[in-house]
């Protein structure tokens, strides 16, 4: 993935080091998520948190229906400018749960926030499935806070849904309410 860097960005990236390899103008951005270690909540089992990130979009991970807040964690390789988050939904079901979703940035495990999703954007990922139960869900971290985010954890939570409110395509309310599910995260960073 190539994106054009605003002349800023570039000062930016010159000044930090954070990016290297800059030439006329773009940068080259990595998915790090294969190489990150998933943690998530709870595990409905088989469905495993390394299952959002092991590059195959017809697996998935799972959360226990009842377990709140739902919570999916991936620590980084290496701590970086986290460009892009992506979040692939479960293809085989179960779409309208994904929604009600924040992305969060932190600078360590159990560390500070860097980036809160809903805090800057003063609304949930999706909120109450307004989306009707996209493929993906994409966020440009520099397009919502205006500047360079950089962490070392992104985690993706859900809020319950106690009205169990989108598009029901299951019939397990409980999991409606409440389970993270996540087909693929794609996280995209500068190469370095």
């Amino acid at each position: 993935m190539m994106l054009r860097a605003p002349a800023l960005l570039l000062m930016l990236a010159s000044c930090t080091q954070e990016v290297q390899g800059l030439e006329e103008g773009q940068i080259e951005l990595v998915n790090v998520a294969p190489e990150g270690m998933a943690t998530q909540s709870s595990t409905l089992s088989p469905y495993v948190a390394d299952r959002a990130n092991d590059g195959d979009l017809d697996t998935f991970s799972h959360t226990r229906p009842g377990q709140t807040p739902a919570r999916w964690e991936l620590r980084l390789p290496q701590p970086g400018v986290v460009r892009r988050v992506v979040i692939h939904t479960r293809r085989s079901c179960c779409r309208d749960r994904s929604r009600d979703l924040n992305l969060v940035v932190l600078d360590a495990v159990g560390g500070a926030v860097q980036f809160d999703y809903a805090a800057i954007a003063g609304h949930l990922i999706n909120p109450g499935n307004v989306m009707m139960g996209p493929d993906m869900l994409s966020v440009d971290l520099w397009e919502v806070a205006g500047k360079a985010i950089r962490g070392a954890v992104v985690r993706i939570e859900r809020t319950p849904d106690p009205l169990d409110i989108g598009y029901p395509d299951s019939n397990d309310r409980e999991a409606n309410i409440s389970t993270l599910n996540l087909g693929e995260v794609e996280v995209w960073v500068p190469r370095l």
